[in-house]
């Protein structure tokens, strides 16, 4: 694949998984969806389908696309830039959030933009020549994926009285 079609499926990658991570500016479906939902559904997104959501994209990034080229780092400071932007505007609009299910799905797409931020840096930093950088990028989150998926979905569940 030339440079150009690189990142055109990157881009594509990412548009795709953002809609489901809820990132910039596709976030507007879920205070909606976690609201109406019930605990167990709650759970269910925060647990698995979020978690998934973020490895497909992560590994469509870091391991099909090859790692190395020009490209690479433009398409790393792109997602760090949308990373970064979605934590922004997510705590912005939790503070307009009276509902705290829709304000607890909030927080999710801030902490989302963190992960977004640590792999777009993960990205970059290959093209610096330091893989040590690129690893500890990556490193933190499936540690950060299971309290995630431990906390949200208990507190979603404990609301339902299950």
């Amino acid at each position: 694949m030339s440079g150009g079609l690189r990142v055109f499926v990157g881009a594509l990658l990412l548009i795709g998984f953002a809609r489901k991570l809820g990132l910039l500016p596709f976030y507007e479906w879920f205070p909606g969806a976690y609201g109406a939902g019930s605990g167990a559904s709650g759970a269910i997104m925060s647990g698995v389908v979020l978690n998934a959501a973020f490895f497909a994209l992560s590994r469509g990034l870091v391991d099909w696309l090859p790692s190395s080229g020009d490209w690479l780092f433009g398409l790393g400071v792109g997602v760090t830039v949308i990373g970064v932007l979605s934590s922004i505007l997510a705590v912005l609009y939790a503070f307009q959030q009276d509902d705290w299910r829709r304000l607890a799905v909030i927080l999710v797409c801030r902490k989302r933009g963190y992960r977004v931020i640590a792999l777009g840096a993960s990205l970059i930093f290959p093209r610096r020549r330091t893989e040590r950088s690129c690893g500890a990028c990556l490193d933190r989150g499936p540690h950060s994926f299971g309290g995630h998926a431990l906390a949200k979905g208990g507190l979603f569940l404990c609301a339902d009285g299950v």
